[in-house]
């Protein structure tokens, strides 16, 4: 029900119009990558599966270690959530350690469990000094993760973490499948992200 609800959502926004907009910028912000100083990365969360991590969360903590070994930032925040007794930020923090990264240079924020936990959790991390992150998610998350920082008085970095090339027509149709999806998801969330930020302004202007 809540997947067809999002289905319907996308539509409406399509046929009037901002869907399609809002739609185009999330495609262009996905191909934008800022490789510059700050004062932290942030890994954003994704699934552990029975099996273990993710594609997705693997490839996050990868892009996650090679900025850090790069030296664009000294700290790696590992922000995700918990569910069923598995911590997504663990897991990641085991990926980096695997690929090189010390433990001292970890944060492990288990209060990330949407895209608005992590960056209010980055506002109580290490004394609210990140103020500059670079934000490690997949292409399609990063517009949504950028506009959402600037409500928090952060500024995002845009560092995606992007698969490499796949074989085989069935293969490629697939994914095109699956990110055809999540762009849709998005266009979504960002009108829902957008409508909760009105909403909590027209409280504050109330009080």
């Amino acid at each position: 029900m809540r997947r067809l609800g999002g289905y319907v959502a996308f539509v409406a926004l399509m046929l009037c119009g901002a869907g399609v907009v809002t739609f185009l910028r999330i495609w262009q912000a996905a191909r934008i990558q800022r490789l510059e100083p700050a004062d932290a990365v942030v890994v954003f969360g994704a699934a552990v599966r029975e099996d273990g991590p993710s594609v997705t969360l693997r490839l996050r903590a990868m892009r996650g270690a090679t900025l850090y070994q790069q030296g664009f930032a000294p700290v790696v925040v590992c922000s995700g959530g918990t569910r069923g007794g598995v911590s997504e930020p663990r897991v990641m923090a085991d990926l980096l350690l695997a690929h090189g990264v010390p433990a001292s240079a970890l944060i492990l924020d288990e209060e990330g469990v949407t895209t608005r936990a992590t960056l209010e959790s980055l506002n109580a991390l290490a004394g609210g000094t990140l103020r500059r992150v670079l934000a490690v998610s997949s292409p399609f998350h990063l517009f949504r993760i950028v506009e959402e920082s600037r409500r928090h008085g952060i500024e995002a970095l845009p560092c995606p973490a992007r698969r490499g090339p796949t074989d085989g027509v069935r293969a490629k149709l697939q994914l095109f499948v699956w990110d055809a999806r999540q762009y849709a998801r998005e266009t979504v969330a960002v009108w829902a992200y957008r409508i909760a930020a009105w909403r909590r302004r027209g409280k504050r202007a109330v009080r």
